[in-house]
């Protein structure tokens, strides 16, 4: 600052704040010192096992404070305490042992304490979501602190206000969110989109830097940095603002309409002008008035209308990558912006974001430089000139530049990033020092390679002077020989790396020349093996070694000489089956992880490595790889990611292959690891509410579960990339390893009649079963590859425990006693409908219809007419039981408009329509012929252990989402020939001649129809009979039942279409329509709501409420769960958010009048002194609300 004129310049430190309290979060709390949030060798504290710190001092500096909550984290180890319950708890003691008289300085004489930050307690009050929160907190607080030790509810409300309102987000050098923190004087900061300063850290101290000149030296009224993440458009920052701290940005950004211009912009398609065309944030009917401001040449609806297609694609696109981006289909999406999007459209800019840091993950190098480069003008345009994540950026395309030797390049990026560092984090921050200055980069230019030359052989001197003395024999090795050799390796690597550097490749350095011809690394090695006691302490070394040379040196062809390739076969070797430490197991991963990226590049290198196998009877990069792959955090995710590259490889290389097969476990332990983690997951499932199927994205907070869908996800990703012996054998493993003794088991227990008049047995028996059910939607849902999904729904449709099919056995579960085994039950028959696959459609459903003994033989004729299916709109409609005639069709219905519902059967449709256009038959009872079906029946049961598929030339699986997607989304024919490759190379889960072959080699032959019983198959009539009790059963069966018939009705096939949409369609007597189940419904449902209108109006808030409740899922946390961070200052874009698993189940109401609860026949819900039940008017509305969707349903068929 200059104290002479009163302002701040640019670069200037206005002040730094230590933190009043911290947390590091859970995710980091055994990779992270938990007091300085650094990577060093950590120890766990003896008192708590919870706590683990780098050194003593660390310890001693951190004691003050957890010694209050050392005696309280053991009570509770091994659950992980909630980090906002933590940094809560942190902030009680604090104040109760004398924090409310600390001061944070923000100036020299002025401060603030912490009653002096802002708590909104008013907006609090009135803020459902944080009241929700703050309940949920306190009963944490409760049970982890003692109710004697918490201030009164209104003090800590006003407590938890100051700490969500002041919080701040501590981040890495990566600007990963890593801890939070509570800063006194830097609270005092406030906000604006257009920043003047910005806050960083180093370690848990925050600095204040100024990024323009500020002509003020007033922190309070003049100094600006960001509390949000910065590229948004205007109002998701404004409302992000407003929801999180309560006010309205005034900004200049968001006060003016610049941002306008090109924040949701097209391209002009004037090849001299490409301006930014500003379009409508949403879709409108096409105008003929909008054009280039600049050119003025007009916008063709076409491309008007496809850029509303390709905004609705990106941005559905980004909803699901959320923060973890997938390159292929950033690619994708990419792809369909060309010639759409202005380079500046924000969604354009979003996704060059996430394909940037998905190529970086995988490794592909000049892609991420690419996208990298494209991505400097969007980075300026959202975050200005002067901001962390610009010079972040630039010091990642400078290290991409130094691994594709373009060196030219990296100089220049790497002193835009040091200009841009100097100034948002300051020449002492670690990330200056240590990545910038401490490599000496910047002085390449002028390094004196001979005098670098002349100390990098001086050092191998003094260290072959060590080694030869104890080579000789002359004397006794010391441990300060040992550390001397250490300092001199490692000053060799620094001085080698610089030379390498500054010659631009290791074909002009003299170091590097020296390096080989001595064979260093080799008589290093060599030595280190007669040093005893030592001889642990050098091999960790080398191996540090090598990660930095793999690291730096990725891009050269280092690894293809003997003298460095040998030793680090050697010392992997060395480590294959011992016992090995934390500090060992992390550098032996990261190590492996960089030599399978080498080798993926390098295939010379690989050649050497398989050569070397050939002598051993094992690969050891697999042998210790699959030591790790099962372990959470960062080895496990390390050592899956090393275990993907080099499987892959395998590929284009056919020993590889073989070598993984028959010299290495990776299928047996893929295999037996998802056994092992199947077993250990929770057996009950605490179902209190709705929701009785999980995501992948709701499970963060269940280590068991996360642990167990990544390996499902590594399983998934190894099918994709491996060669196709091992893909085989995989899906073996899987089969034989996983599914039939573990998954089968666990689904198909008696819980009826095993457990004889135990009911204690019996409702612990039913809650597994229930579990179990949900598991395997779970798994369903989680594999993509369609290889995958041809064994899972083998093991479904086929496989038979004693003499039972699993299929059989789900079907007859539909209408099961228990509550909780049927939804589940439905929830995962909807996933498989959901498949789109023939053969499940033929088992279940086509297999009855086609012989067509369920209608009428004059009416064989007319179940392919579509012209009487516009009435049964109308029919469906009509039958809207009259308590709801008082509402209009097209008015707003309870979840939303009637044209919602058009445009939703519209998309599911022709998404359905689109997955089944590969089926083999039309189903439209003359495709197939029933003598076919008849025939197959017959041969099924000579065969229990096949299907029916639905011909020799299909799979019936074309329509698998995997490929869907690829198809529909790249939308070429290549992929499509792609798609079909893949499934014609794999087998059939069905056939006799291995677990994994689908397609059944029989020649059909037609016979004489024989006469068949009239019926619509056991799984039809298990929901009409289920739909027939829709009074009275309980509302979520109703909703999931409803779901399931939707999905059936989506099926653009005549034969599902005349059973369930053709009103006017005659069926056999003994059949009974769904139109009769409906108006029979109808008349039960007047009759017992006449002149109860009230009721249903109370049933109507009910479900509005609830639906209000599962919208905000995400937000909740249940009492016993996890609780989410408090809103943090500082959030950026690549944070990870922790969704409640609980908050999926467990939900408060907040309205004490009303009650809910569960009955034998239902759902019940009353008031004091009131015991009529809603259960009916519940239901009534459900089957309004769903003959709206089937008569919305029936019209799209029609018209498509």
């Amino acid at each position: 600052m200059d104290k002479k004129r009163k302002f701040f310049r640019k670069g200037d430190t206005i002040f730094t704040d230590k933190p009043f309290v911290h947390a590091l979060k859970s995710t980091y709390k055994n990779e992270k010192c938990d007091y300085c949030y650094s990577e060093e060798t950590l120890s766990r504290c003896s008192g708590c096992q919870y706590i683990l710190y780098c050194n003593r001092t660390c310890q001693k500096l951190s004691w003050t404070e957890h010694k209050r909550e050392c005696s309280r984290l053991k009570k509770i180890y091994p659950k992980i305490l909630p980090d906002a319950a933590r940094i809560m708890s942190k902030i009680l003691i604090k104040l109760k042992n004398g924090g409310s008289t600390e001061k944070g300085y923000y100036t020299s004489i002025r401060y603030r304490t912490f009653k002096d930050l802002m708590s909104h307690y008013p907006n609090l009050k009135n803020d459902d979501h944080r009241l929700e929160h703050f309940s949920s907190l306190c009963g944490v607080l409760k049970e982890y602190m003692g109710e004697a030790n918490l201030p009164n509810p209104i003090e800590l409300l006003g407590i938890y206000g100051r700490m969500c309102i002041n919080a701040f987000n501590i981040l890495d050098n990566n600007l990963n969110t890593i801890g939070t923190g509570i800063y006194l004087a830097a609270s005092v900061i406030n906000h604006s989109c257009v920043p003047n300063a910005t806050a960083t850290f180093d370690g848990t101290t925050l600095r204040i830097g100024a990024i323009t000149d500020i002509e003020h030296t007033d922190p309070e009224l003049h100094v600006f940095i960001s509390y949000l993440e910065l590229m948004q458009t205007t109002s998701e920052r404004r409302s992000e603002l407003q929801n999180n701290y309560y006010f309205l940005c005034e900004c200049k950004r968001c006060i003016t309409n610049y941002e306008q211009n090109f924040v949701n912009s097209m391209i002009c398609g004037n090849s001299d002008c490409q301006a930014a065309v500003p379009m409508k944030n949403k879709r409108k009917e096409i105008l003929d008035s909008i054009s280039c401001s600049k050119c003025m040449e007009k916008i063709s609806e076409d491309k008007i209308k496809t850029f509303y297609d390709v905004t609705d694609f990106t941005e559905f696109q980004l909803s699901k990558m959320k923060d973890i981006g997938y390159l292929d289909v950033c690619k994708m999406c990419l792809e369909k912006q060309n010639g759409i999007f202005h380079p500046d459209n924000i969604n354009h800019v979003k996704i060059l974001d996430l394909a940037f840091e998905s190529a970086i993950k995988m490794e592909q190098w000049k892609e991420s430089l690419k996208y990298g480069i494209l991505l400097i003008d969007g980075y300026r345009v959202y975050y200005g000139d002067c901001h962390p994540s610009l010079g972040i950026l630039y010091m990642k395309l400078f290290k991409l530049c130094t691994i594709v030797e373009n060196s030219e390049s990296a100089v220049q990026y790497l002193k835009e990033g040091m200009d841009i560092l100097k100034i948002t984090h300051g020449e002492d921050h670690s990330l200056y020092k240590n990545e910038v200055r401490n490599k000496g980069i910047e002085k390449t230019d002028d390094l004196d390679l001979s005098a670098c030359f002349d100390s990098f052989n001086k050092h191998w001197q003094h260290t072959f002077e060590i080694i030869d003395r104890y080579q000789t024999g002359k004397g006794v090795i010391k441990n300060d020989d040992i550390v001397a050799v250490i300092n001199h390796l490692n000053q060799l690597i620094k001085l080698l790396l610089l030379d390498i550097q500054s010659a631009k490749s290791t074909n002009q350095s003299r170091c590097f020349e020296y390096f080989l011809n001595n064979q260093l690394l080799e008589k290093i090695y060599s030595w280190s093996l007669k040093t005893d006691q030592f001889q642990n302490r050098l091999k960790l070394e080398q191996l540090k070694v090598y990660g930095v040379l793999l690291s730096e040196l990725r891009g050269h062809q280092f690894l293809s000489d003997d003298s460095i390739l040998n030793p680090l076969i050697l010392i992997l070797n060395s480590y294959d089956g011992d016992c090995l430490s934390v500090e060992i197991e992390k550098h032996l991963v990261t190590v492996l992880r960089q030599f399978c990226v080498v080798l993926s590049h390098q295939p010379n290198i690989l050649c050497n490595v398989l050569k070397e196998n050939s002598i051993n009877s094992k690969c050891v990069i697999l042998s210790l790889l699959m030591a790790f792959i099962h372990r959470d955090g960062s080895i496990g995710e390390e050592a899956r990611d090393a275990l993907l590259i080099f499987v892959s490889l395998s590929r284009q290389n056919d020993t590889l292959a073989n070598i993984i097969t028959s010299k290495s476990n990776v299928s047996p332990v893929l295999a037996t690891g998802l056994s092992g983690l199947y077993s250990v997951l929770p057996r009950k499932l605490d179902f209190e509410n709705d929701c009785y199927r999980l995501s992948p994205k709701n499970i963060e907070d269940v280590p068991e579960l996360s642990n167990f869908l990544a390996s499902v996800e590594l399983c998934n990703a190894v099918a994709k990339i491996c060669h196709k012996i091992v893909y085989d054998q995989l899906l073996d493993y899987l089969y034989h390893g996983f599914l039939l003794p573990v998954v089968g088991p666990a689904l198909m227990q008696d819980f009826e009649n095993n457990c004889g008049i135990n009911t204690h047995l019996s409702r612990v028996a039913e809650e597994e079963v229930a579990t179990a059910t949900v598991y395997l939607d779970l798994l369903l849902r989680s594999v993509t590859h369609p290889g995958l999904l041809q064994t899972f729904i083998k093991f479904v449709l086929c496989e038979r425990f004693e003499k039972i099919k699993i299929i059989e056995l789900l079907i007859n579960r539909i209408n099961n006693k228990s509550f909780k085994v049927c939804i589940a039950t439905l929830a995962l028959m909807e996933t498989i409908l959901d498949l789109n696959c023939e053969d499940v459609m033929l088992e279940l459903v086509f297999k009855y219809l086609v012989p067509c003994t369920h209608i009428m033989l004059s009416q064989r004729s007319r179940i392919k007419q579509v012209d009487s299916y516009c009435k049964s709109a109308d029919i469906f409609l009509s039958l809207i039981p009259d308590v709801f005639k008082y509402r209009n069709v097209n008015s707003q219905t309870l979840y939303s408009e009637y044209q919602g519902y058009l445009n939703y059967a519209r998309i599911k449709i022709a998404e359905c329509a689109m997955e089944t256009k590969h089926w083999t038959y039309l189903y439209d009872g003359e495709n197939p012929s029933h003598t076919i079906v008849e025939t197959k029946t017959i041969e099924m049961e000579n065969d229990q252990n096949s299907i029916l598929s639905a011909d020799d030339s299909s799979s019936g699986y074309e329509s698998f989402k995997a490929m869907k997607d690829i198809d529909k989304m790249l939308g070429n024919d290549e992929n499509s020939k792609h798609a079909d490759e893949i499934l014609s190379n794999t087998s059939s889960p069905c056939g006799s001649d291995s677990p994994t072959c689908f397609i059944r080699q029989t020649t059909f032959k037609t016979k004489e129809p024989f006469t068949q019983y009239p019926c619509l198959g056991p799984f039809l009539e298990a929901l009409f009979s289920n739909l027939e009790n829709l009074p009275e059963q309980d509302f979520r069966i109703n909703l999931r039942l409803t779901a399931v018939m939707t999905r059936l009705s989506m099926y653009k096939k005549p034969l599902i279409q005349s059973l369930l949409l053709n009103h006017s369609m005659i069926f056999q007597p003994c059949i009974r329509s769904l139109f009769q189940i409906l108006r029979s419904l109808k008349q039960t449902i007047e009759t017992k709501l006449s002149g109860r209108m009230e009721k249903v109006i109370e049933a109507e808030a009910f479900l509005i409420e609830r639906e209000n409740k599962l919208c905000n899922t995400q937000c909740n946390r249940s009492v016993s769960e996890k609780i989410p961070e408090p809103f943090s200052r500082g959030e950026t874009k690549r944070r990870s958010i922790s969704v409640a698993f609980g908050a999926m189940f467990r939900r408060n109401s907040g309205n004490k009048e009303a009650i809910l609860e569960s009955t034998s026949n239902g759902y019940r819900y009353y008031k004091e002194n009131e015991t009529e039940s809603l259960d009916l008017p519940i239901n009534a509305i459900i089957l309004a609300e769903w003959l709206k969707e089937l008569s919305a349903i029936c019209q799209e068929h029609t018209i498509s």
